[in-house]
């Protein structure tokens, strides 16, 4: 920003990022250290960095620990009982297994173990003996859905804290075998078999809250012994048992569920197809160890394979250092499960900037955000003049972030990356608009903007040109100087056509304060 105004553009006190960018559409697989111990019909949960795979088939009171940091696995203290088609799920840093077959037929029996003791504790009993059923946790507590008993439609809430069960409104379909994840604080229950059909495809969204089911969009391939875990708003549905059109009987099939949109897609495909899996989920990766490579018993595998969604990133598109611009960067994490963020600080050539960033001076900075916590990285800068530039935040997984600059109170938001985009905006002599956009790609871009009068009449035109991760800043009176708008009240709009995708922050001020301006495609 140039001159006497050159101050207040930079003075983006706060910038309010929602989770800007959606998760990708691309994913990959990795291939990891082969389980010690085959089974299938698995119970398999993450806690603080580890994979537990607890029991299976054939029969055994075995718990195998996957260190995720080091890809390697060891054996832990035993399950006081040796369990298949059990489920787990970890809560409060503590892990839970309840359910399953034993040599005493379905169980009811609950688990804690305590990975800091390396022991296991008996806790109250489900009210329903079960196998085959499935885990998700909403809120601290554990929701056991389906399963083998008399109706098949059970689910039941353990609160851990209380130690203590309540029964909830079954579902609609009975089934087991059926695969369970929670997002925004729902449960969902997809896929399974009943007395009918090996291949339901049913998927139904139970609300804690109302307490009460509601059917949604079917999973495309209805399917049993199949696995679900969820990253950041997303379903993801893994392989299963039951496939009339394979020689073994096993999907292959990976499909994404989208609570928004209401809506399934297929990914690439598991490189090994497996039933009687279980899913883990931890930051931005999805654990798959062993289960049984043909329909039936017999076949159980060791093999271990993971995959990957591209991580998330938010985008600032604004943002200030320098003398006055002390701040604090805090990043909050809504998961249940620990996070990394990575922080990059870009000048308006796309340069790295460093500055002070969390007592260290540089440009870059990982952060670790514990699970339901934030973390913070206070910022500074010792330089005699202001500098202007972006900040990037990618993360394993969906982060809140909000950069905070002192004395002030003011909330903006980013928008998400656009190629083309459209703002309303006004002056006079008291109020003044301001853009800031960033390129977001890692080549240079042109920029070409468009100031229009109330009519749609086009003004003036500007083309810039933005090198890979650059960014630029300016009043709309400096960045349209023909326009003549400097020395009369203006109302009117600004298009942006860019030749890659960017980020946009459109401000309005008047005197010390100031506001946002929407920011939408056209």
């Amino acid at each position: 920003m140039a001159r006497r105004k050159s101050n207040a553009l930079c003075t983006l006190c706060v910038f309010v990022a929602q989770i800007v960018l959606c998760l990708a559409s691309d994913v990959s697989w990795l291939t990891l250290a082969s389980m010690p111990d085959a089974r299938q019909e698995v119970a398999t949960a993450e806690l603080n960095g580890k994979i537990y795979v607890i029991g299976g088939l054939p029969r055994t009171d075995r718990v195998q620990e996957y260190d995720i940091a080091s890809n390697t696995w060891k054996v832990v203290a035993p399950l006081p009982v040796a369990v298949d088609h059990a489920a787990a799920a970890s809560a409060g840093g503590k892990l839970y297994v309840f359910g399953g077959n034993t040599d005493n037929g379905n169980s009811r029996a609950l688990y804690e173990y305590d990975a800091v003791l390396n022991g296991w504790t008996q806790k109250s009993s489900m009210p329903t003996a079960r196998n085959a059923l499935a885990a998700a946790v909403i809120g601290g507590r554990i929701y056991a859905v389906g399963g083998t008993s008399a109706t098949q439609r059970d689910l039941e809430m353990y609160d851990p804290a209380a130690d203590a069960w309540i029964i909830r409104a079954p579902m609609a379909t009975g089934r087991n075998h059926l695969a369970a994840a929670a997002v925004q604080g729902k449960l969902y229950a997809a896929g399974g078999r009943n007395n009918t059909t090996f291949l339901l495809n049913v998927l139904e969204v139970y609300d804690p809250v109302a307490n009460s089911w509601t059917t949604r969009a079917p999973m495309p391939t209805g399917r049993s012994g199949h696995a679900a875990a969820a990253v950041g708003d997303k379903i993801y549905t893994f392989g299963g048992e039951g496939n009339p059109n394979s020689p073994i009987g096993i999907f292959r099939e990976v499909e994404l569920y989208d609570p928004e949109k209401d809506s399934w897609r297929s990914l690439e495909p598991m490189p090994t197809p497996r039933h009687g899996i279980g899913a883990a989920a931890a930051g931005n990766r999805i654990y798959l160890p062993g289960g049984a490579t043909r329909a039936g018993g017999g076949s159980q595998t060791g093999v271990h394979e993971a995959l990957v969604v591209e991580a998330e990133t938010l985008w600032f598109a604004h943002f200030a250092a320098g003398p006055g611009f002390d701040g604090e960067l805090v990043l909050g994490n809504p998961a249940a499960s620990g996070v990394q963020a990575t922080v990059e600080i870009r000048d308006q050539e796309g340069r790295p900037l460093e500055i002070n960033l969390g007592g260290v001076r540089r440009s870059r900075a990982v952060v670790s955000i514990p699970p339901l916590g934030s973390s913070t990285l206070r910022t500074s800068d010792a330089s005699a003049t202001v500098r202007a530039g972006s900040v990037m935040v990618s993360s394993e997984a969906p982060i809140t972030a909000v950069v905070f600059f002192a004395d002030s109170v003011s909330g903006l938001s980013t928008s998400a990356p656009l190629s083309r985009f459209f703002f309303a905006a006004q002056r006079d002599s008291v109020t003044f608009a301001g853009v800031a956009v960033a390129n977001t790609g890692d080549s240079s871009i042109t920029v070409e903007l468009i100031l229009r009068d109330l009519s749609g009449q086009e003004l003036a035109r500007r083309q810039i040109v933005l090198p890979a991760r650059g960014q630029f800043a300016e009043f709309l009176e400096k960045l349209f100087p023909t326009a003549g708008i400097e020395n009369q009240n203006f109302r009117g709009t600004v298009t942006g056509v860019a030749s890659g995708p960017v980020v946009t922050l459109a401000l309005l001020f008047r005197g010390k304060n100031f506001s946002i301006l929407p920011v939408t495609p056209f």
